[in-house]
């Protein structure tokens, strides 16, 4: 027989077993995730973040209801605590018995991590693009959305934040104001969660010509395209730059004295070079007077000792060449035409040295007190401002003005058309200003100078194949649309003893943009570049007498570059893909020159 000693073991076992069951306690855990589709609204406004709730759940897991204990925006919490409402849990557990629970959670809203849900959300935008010649689909073909006017979509609170952030939804990129796709073995493209707007659709294939229409995106409808590109016929000829103004000297430079050699204060400085003896004009057109077949890269001017290439507002548009230098502003400028290319290996045209400083026409004497001019011409408007210290004769300011209008756009127009030329820049060109300071101050034996170079040009977003017609154009001229405008310019200051001018300091910057730019290889260029350049140079003469001139000069340049890389041949132009870069250089040169004869 078994004693009750014996089954002791047993029954305290079995005790405790019933005790632990009792004593059992747990949290809700989540079963099942009600989250809800994230509306556009929230990546366009840009709300993210953390939102805690405190969440009030049954015996049986069901969500009764849930408060909000630290929000972000109405729009977000809403949706955060319709979520919570629609999840359900296992329920809590207490001494082994189901109950009811208070829990807090916190849900985190973040961009990059939302974005991932709306891969495959309905394109705004799609579209095939097949052969004109064949009705076959092209594959590979570069379509990109140019927006011009960042703030059409009112709902969007920070455009580059959101463009960027759906820049990264796979098969699109963004980059600089558009976005970037190319088309399958089908020839279709889409694109996703554009922002509303007016934007220029641009279609570029290998073999073939660059398509270019006008598109009205609203997010309340959805865009489907077909679109038929003709083939390109490349003129297989190579260009040939010819460089005008060279004499039959090796080395032809041409110096332009200290006075104005046409009527006004402000002119284009390719007006006064071609006015030069050894200069001749191109028969093409103006903005082809030193270099036919050139880019803003052909031209340098150096104001301080700073590098600054030749504008060519509107991005080297015929029609609109108009450097807007302040020549009242320069003097003893010299243009290199030759010496250029073995120094500066990006400019193959004119090196034109400057020296700022105050100037009248030669006819008139500079009066030592203040002075106000203003020349209206058919071009623009210029005012210029000038004083001159009446005891020191090396104390001088100097402001300028330049100004276009509507009429001046309205002349260019008829002067010379629009035709497709319009559709080579991020826009048709509008406005353009340019504001010049130069001075100069004498203090304890030192000369310090300053000119500063201060410009923009203006460009309208909306361009239609209708107003490739000059009539059409004329009739819309105050009806444009938004404006971008690309602001450009220099700043330089010297300095140097004030009786002797065997050395010299210059230090400055520039920013520029182009619409053809930096070279990378002999057929790759940057479809939009700007430059960002520091210039620092030390020029140091120790002899200079009337036989024997030694000049030594050190400079230090930094640029910073952005845009599309475009490769072009004489058969196809592609698009090959966005970069960035900086560079910096040191250089050192010298120069002696031994004077023979009389």
């Amino acid at each position: 027989m078994f004693s009750e000693r014996d089954f002791l073991p047993c029954i305290l076992f079995i005790s405790f077993l019933i005790l632990t069951i009792k004593a059992e306690n747990y949290d809700p855990e989540l079963t099942l995730d009600g989250r809800v589709d994230i509306p556009v609204f929230i990546l366009k406004k840009g709300l993210e973040g953390t939102i805690e709730l405190q969440v009030y759940i049954d015996q049986k897991g069901q969500v009764e209801s849930c408060e909000i204990i630290k929000g972000i925006a109405p729009e977000l919490d809403s949706i955060a605590k319709h979520s919570l409402l629609q999840s359900k849990f296992s329920p809590a557990i207490e001494n082994g018995l189901p109950v009811p629970s208070v829990i807090n959670i916190k849900e985190a809203f973040i961009a990059d991590s939302l974005i991932g849900s709306f891969n495959q959300v309905e394109p705004v935008v799609e579209g095939k693009v097949l052969s004109q010649k064949d009705g076959l689909p092209v594959n590979d073909a570069q379509v990109e959305v140019i927006y011009q006017d960042t703030t059409s979509d009112k709902s969007v609170n920070s455009f580059s934040t959101y463009c960027r952030l759906i820049g990264k939804i796979p098969g699109q990129k963004y980059g600089h104001k558009a976005f970037m796709t190319s088309t399958d073995s089908e020839g279709s493209f889409r694109f996703r969660l554009l922002p509303s707007g007016s934007v220029q659709l641009v279609i570029t294939a290998t073999g073939y010509q660059t398509v270019k229409d006008t598109v009205l995106i609203n997010e309340n409808s959805k865009i489907k395209m077909k679109v038929s590109i003709p083939e390109y016929f490349p003129d297989t000829s190579q260009y040939e730059i010819t460089v005008y103004g060279k004499t039959d000297s090796d080395n032809a430079t041409v110096s332009i004295s200290a006075q104005q050699h046409q009527f006004g204060m402000t002119h284009s400085l390719s007006d006064i070079i071609q006015n030069l003896t050894p200069v001749r004009r191109s028969s093409r057109s103006e903005s082809e007077i030193i270099v036919r077949s050139a880019t803003p890269y052909d031209n340098l001017y150096l104001i301080y000792g700073v590098p600054f290439y030749a504008p060519y507002n509107f991005a080297g548009f015929a029609f609109g060449e108009h450097d807007g230098l302040m020549l009242s502003a320069l003097t003893d400028i010299k243009v290199n035409i030759d010496e250029i290319a073995g120094r500066y290996p990006s400019v193959s045209g004119a090196l034109i040295e400057a020296n700022p400083e105050i100037v009248r026409p030669a006819n008139q004497r500079l009066i030592p007190r203040p002075e106000l001019a203003i020349d209206f011409g058919n071009r623009s408007a210029d005012l210029l401002f000038s004083l001159k210290d009446r005891k020191e004769s090396k104390r001088s300011l100097q402001l300028g003005f330049t100004g276009a209008n509507w009429q001046l756009l309205r002349w260019m127009l008829v002067h010379y058309g629009i035709k497709e030329e319009a559709a080579l820049g991020p826009g048709f060109p509008c406005s353009f200003g340019n504001l010049t300071l130069s001075g100069q101050y004498e203090f304890k034996n030192l000369l310090y100078e300053v000119f500063g170079w201060f410009a923009w040009d203006g460009y309208t977003s909306s361009w239609t194949d209708e107003d490739t017609e000059l009539k059409w154009f004329l009739r819309r001229l105050n009806n444009l649309g938004s404006r971008n405008y690309f602001p450009w310019g220099m700043a330089g200051v010297g300095l140097r003893p004030s009786n002797n001018e065997k050395w010299r300091f210059f230090a400055g910057g520039s920013h520029q943009y182009f619409s053809e730019g930096k070279s990378f290889g002999p057929v790759s260029r940057l479809k939009i570049t700007f430059l960002n350049n520091v210039n620092t140079t030390i020029r140091f003469n120790p002899i200079s007498e009337k036989l024997i001139n030694v000049d030594f000069e050190g400079r230090y340049e930094h640029k910073e570059w952005y845009g599309d890389v475009v490769q072009k041949r004489y058969s196809d132009s592609k698009r090959l893909t966005y970069q960035e870069g900086k560079e910096d250089a040191f250089s050192l040169h010298s120069n002696s020159r031994l004077s023979l004869g009389n």
